[in-house]
């Protein structure tokens, strides 16, 4: 989970919005220049908007809580996880074994970017097994209707699964989501 800034939307982690003055934690400032290139040095400041606010508990202690957040799940943790469904690597290599008529596009498998995506050393990187197409998904919406308030997701789905299982719930993965009131 990412701490995120609310006017200038720079990410930070959360022991980094952390400062301890005189055996206290505070809550630091952004750092983020949003134009530091730009003409007016005025314009070139940091945002230095404080990224915690103090929450009182109820039972009195107080704690630093982000205005906003940013949760975010590491690609490399959700592939090996879905590495470990059975069949899974099975399915993703079910496409090698389809019929394509000429001249028909059915699904990526027959474009142009799935036959030639190559690495460096020219040998075509989809074509070998255990080599995995990613997709990478991103759906904002607004679930109350008379409320400015929205929610965006990221997430993948791997292109190598046959279309009716590529986008089935077990089979995506969650990359991240921000949330929060718009102006």
């Amino acid at each position: 989970m990412y701490v995120i800034r609310r006017k200038c939307f720079a990410l930070y982690k959360y022991d980094d919005c952390v400062k301890i003055i005189e055996g206290e934690k505070q809550s630091a400032t952004c750092t983020n220049i949003l134009f530091p290139n730009h003409t007016q040095i005025a314009r070139r400041r940091p945002c230095g908007e404080l990224l915690l606010k103090v929450v009182k508990l109820s039972d009195g202690l107080k704690c630093l809580y982000p205005f906003k957040t940013y949760c975010y799940k590491s690609s490399e943790q959700s592939l090996e996880q879905l590495l470990r469904v059975p069949d899974f690597q099975r399915k993703c290599e079910k496409w090698r074994e389809r019929r394509q008529e000429t001249g028909i596009m059915t699904d990526v498998f027959d474009g142009k970017i799935w036959k030639e995506f190559h690495l460096s050393d020219k040998k075509n990187f989809l074509k070998s097994e255990k080599n995995y197409g990613i997709m990478l998904n991103l759906d904002w919406f607004q679930p109350y209707e008379h409320v400015r308030y929205s929610v965006g997701v990221m997430y993948a789905v791997v292109l190598n699964l046959p279309r009716e299982e590529r986008f089935k719930l077990k089979k995506r993965y969650f990359v991240g989501n921000h949330s929060g009131y718009w102006r």
